[in-house]
């Protein structure tokens, strides 16, 4: 599990790389998440209800989660060169 500032670095790093993951709309109670990354669009498979009851995933959660992976696998991490 992460930490909610972990979470909040991959996604502020994301956005400052133009890589967005919002929800759309599939009907009136379920949606799908897409990830647009510099333009390139790519809708999830998974479609979530919008308003989920306790037992169902979360789409905000799997949107959290995705910022992660994409952050974990694209960023660089600066390191502080030994002297």
């Amino acid at each position: 599990m992460k930490t909610r500032k972990e979470e909040d670095t991959a996604q502020s790093w994301c956005l400052k790389n133009e890589i967005f993951i919002y929800p759309v709309p599939v009907n009136n109670s379920t949606l799908k998440i897409e990830i647009n990354n510099k333009g390139t669009k790519k809708m999830g498979k998974i479609v979530f209800y919008s308003k989920p009851k306790q037992k169902d995933p979360k789409w905000w959660n799997r949107v959290r989660e995705l910022y992660m992976i994409l952050y974990n696998a694209n960023h660089i991490p600066t390191t502080t060169p030994i002297p």
